[in-house]
């Protein structure tokens, strides 16, 4: 099982680097490879968790039908009976960071006109993990602004703006 998974782990990388058109944005990052506890024993199973992100939907499924490929091949290679093949258990998952431009729109101007024009500013969307669409997916509405809040010595922040770093 340890080098299944650490086959399956460097397979994965071509994923992105063949799958994926390279003008795009999408991220496949293997967080945890995990076996048995002791040096001298082959382990029955190996346990590898994958974190996925994504802006289009059908590069998340180019990246599950990857995995799922790659996982049957080489199972498939070393002669797994099918019975025994990987196992993918999807313990969740979070869509790309969106706003709605209509709410930006009407709200960006009030905050604005509140905090200064220069205090407010207008995010692209972003894939990381965060979890706050989960809170409208079930909604009826399903629209949202989400903001982010910080605070920054005023030298700090222009340093980092001119760097390119916000």
């Amino acid at each position: 099982p340890v080098l299944m998974a650490a086959a399956a782990v460097m397979e994965y990388q071509v994923i992105i680097s063949r799958g994926i058109d390279a003008q795009k944005a999408a991220v496949l990052t293997v967080g945890s490879v995990q076996a048995d506890t002791d040096n001298n024993v082959i382990p029955g199973t190996a346990l590898v968790k994958v974190n996925l992100r994504w802006y289009d939907e059908a590069d998340r499924r180019i990246m599950l039908d990857g995995i799922e490929r790659i996982n049957r091949s080489i199972a498939a290679a070393y002669a797994m009976p099918e019975s025994r093949y990987p196992t993918t258990l999807r313990k969740g998952w979070s869509y790309p960071q969106r706003n709605d431009p209509q709410m930006v729109a009407k709200l960006n101007p009030v905050l604005k006109r509140m905090l200064g024009d220069d205090k407010v500013w207008t995010i692209p969307p972003q894939m990381g993990s965060e979890d706050f669409h989960h809170l409208v997916l079930d909604n009826e509405k399903k629209q949202y602004h989400y903001i982010q809040v910080g605070t920054a010595k005023p030298e700090h922040f222009a340093k980092a703006q001119k760097e390119g770093k916000l």
